[in-house]
């Protein structure tokens, strides 16, 4: 029976206080969204995470759902895309702010400088893993035209390996 329903009529209801329909969005998405987090290189923690908040982001942005549009599916997909490309930047961030925030000095405090250096260690075995080629477009910075892209994608396949290395730590 959920499959005769469509996720239109789902979302419709559900922005009229239908909390079952809730449920039977999750069951027939989450999945899908999971899926689809890992194959953008995602940890599987960080993929729970970021279905976790596209359905949070959905009940929040249920009110405004139109129902005149039909967006269905596609304003649901739109949320997780969203999503996982925030994940992705964070991620980024992440290992940039750690780049910028070596100690210049050993006179640091020894507890955090030991633990800069354990991320740089991890930074490090995470910068082996991926190719040559990846550490090429990613020397070269971001740039504008074809190498943009290569960049773009080689920064994500460094942010995976880097998350990997971290949850080894």
């Amino acid at each position: 029976m959920t499959e005769e329903i469509s996720t239109h009529n789902l979302l419709v209801q559900l922005k009229h206080g239908n909390e079952h329909a809730f449920d039977l969005i999750y069951k027939r998405h989450a999945r899908q969204f999971f899926h689809y987090a890992l194959s953008q290189k995602l940890t599987p923690e960080e993929a729970e995470d970021a279905v976790e908040e596209t359905f949070d982001r959905l009940l929040i942005c249920i009110s405004n759902y139109s129902e005149v549009i039909c967006g269905g599916e596609h304003w649901l997909w739109s949320m997780c895309r969203h999503k996982v490309t925030d994940t992705l930047r964070r991620r980024k961030k992440q290992a940039l702010q750690l780049l910028e925030s070596y100690p210049s000095s050993e006179e640091a405090n020894p507890e955090i400088y030991f633990e800069k250096q354990e991320d740089l260690q991890t930074l490090k075995r995470a910068w082996e893993k991926i190719s040559e080629a990846d550490r090429q477009a990613i020397r070269q910075g971001r740039g504008r035209g074809p190498g943009r892209k290569a960049y773009h994608e080689a920064m994500q396949r460094m942010s995976a390996a880097f998350s990997e290395e971290e949850n080894r730590r």
